[in-house]
This record gives structure tokens, sequence and C-alpha cells, in this order.
């Protein structure tokens, strides 16, 4: 008898042994991205399909205006991965040093989304007539910088009317943080029209959104890039990350979302 109870107890010592090592080996590593509005519909697809082959690293991220994001980062914020929509606040951090090999993951371009009601809205031109009511993003978010860029390029090319750039920033009721509510003041009909990437407008919101493209000549081509921030602790699984996004994988889910190489 005591023989049998000495081997339960040795038994259900190796047992303990062995459950310690194995929640040992499947540690969860957490890594947190700081990554563009912009990117939401894909950078969530891309953490599930991830998630499911990497089952010891979950991901967390953060999205807001690139600009809020470059200023948390500059603070000192807790994250391992930036994924921006504008190369130049990538090239400032860079600078400082606070970033670890950026790299080119994505492009992106701009439309027009039009709420499906605006009736008075079918081109260009009519986005600047009298009564019309637009919502803009503040410059100091890359969505907001590129609208002015591409108001500057549609009034140069000449194939809009006269002071354009101006009679479009007259006709604005609404100054927005970030892309995501631009499109939702035209989504709620609070405004006609606005500026959105071209990767918002989901398949979901076709039946509240119309879109007018803009000529390749005079759109403004949005690169995205991402990096390991230098003071992250989980540089390992956050390449891993990268990798996945720069992956045949990744890049097809990217394309899915409207999002070019």
């Amino acid at each position: 008898m005591k023989k049998i109870i000495l081997l339960i107890l040795t038994l259900s010592f190796f047992l303990n042994l062995s459950n310690i090592s194995l929640a040992k080996n499947n540690k969860v590593t957490i890594i947190r991205v700081m990554a563009a509005y912009s990117l939401k519909e894909s950078f969530d697809e891309i953490k599930r399909q991830f998630e499911n082959t990497h089952t010891n690293i979950d991901v967390e991220i953060n999205y807001a205006g690139s600009q809020q994001l470059v200023s948390q980062i500059e603070h000192g914020v807790n994250a391992d991965i930036f994924a921006c929509a504008n190369k130049e606040y990538m090239e400032q951090l860079n600078k400082q040093g606070l970033m670890v090999n950026p790299k080119v993951f994505a492009h992106n371009k701009l439309i027009i989304a039009v709420s499906a009601n605006a009736k008075n809205v079918n081109t260009l031109n009519d986005l600047v007539k009298t009564h019309v009511k637009l919502a803009i993003a503040a410059q100091t978010v890359p969505i907001g910088k590129y609208t002015l860029e591409l108001l500057t390029n549609l009034e140069k090319s000449g194939t809009v009317s006269p002071n354009y750039r101006r009679k479009y920033l007259n006709n604005v009721i609404s100054n927005e943080l970030n892309v995501k509510d631009v499109l939702a003041k035209i989504e709620l009909e609070e405004a006609d029209a606005g500026v959105v990437y071209k990767t918002d407008i989901t398949r979901e919101k076709t039946n509240k959104i119309r879109i007018l493209n803009i000529n390749d000549k005079y759109n403004v081509t949005i690169t995205y890039s991402i990096a390991i921030l230098k003071d992250s602790k989980n540089k390992q699984s956050a390449q891993l990350f990268i990798s996945y996004i720069l992956s045949n994988e990744g890049q097809k889910i990217l394309r899915n979302k409207g999002f070019t190489k």
C-alpha cells in the first residue's frame, strides 16, 4: 500500500513539473501595434490570420491619426510597432533614432466619398457649388494634408473651375480629427461629400456612399511604412508580425481591402 501511495505521489510530482514546463513553453507574448486609422479593416484581418498561425503571440492594435501616434511615440509610449499613412512621419521618427529599419508595405489613393442622398453632387465641379456641405480632416493629419495637395493638383490641372481650392474650402462645414470621422459625417448625411482613402469604402458602405473617382494624373499616392520601435521589448515577435504583413498572405489581405503594393 505504501508503495502505491509513493508511486502516486511521485507521478503527481512529475505531472506538476510537466505542467509548469508546459505553461512556460506556452507563454504568450503581447505585441502592441500603433497603426493609422485607414489600416483598421485590413490590420484587423491580418491580426486574426497571424494569431491563428502564431498561437503564442497576441497582437494589440491602437488605431489613431498618424500625428497622434507620432506624438505618443515621441513621449515614450510602450509599444512595439508603428504603421504609418505618411512616410514623412516615419522619416521624422527614424531621424530621431526611434525606429528600426522602416519598410514600405502598401500604397493607397484618394477618392471623393458622396452621401447616397446628395443628388446635387455628381462631378468634381459640383463640390464647389453653393449650398454643398463638405467634411474635411485637419491638415495636421495625413488625410487632411493629402486633401489640400489634391485640391492644388486639381486647380493647376485646368480641368475644374477657377479658384477651385478656395471655393472647395469655403464649403467646408466640418473639420475632423481623422479620416473615419470624415466618412462618418457623410454616412450620417451631416455632410454631402469629402475626401477619403479608396480603402475606406468597404462593401458594406456602398449602400450609403457613392464614389467620385479622381484621375490618377492629379491624384495623390499615399505610401504606408512600418517599423519596430527601437525601445520594443519584443523585437523578435514584432518582426514576425511585420514579416507576415510583407508576405504573400499579408499582401493578399491588403490587396483585397483595396491597397496596392
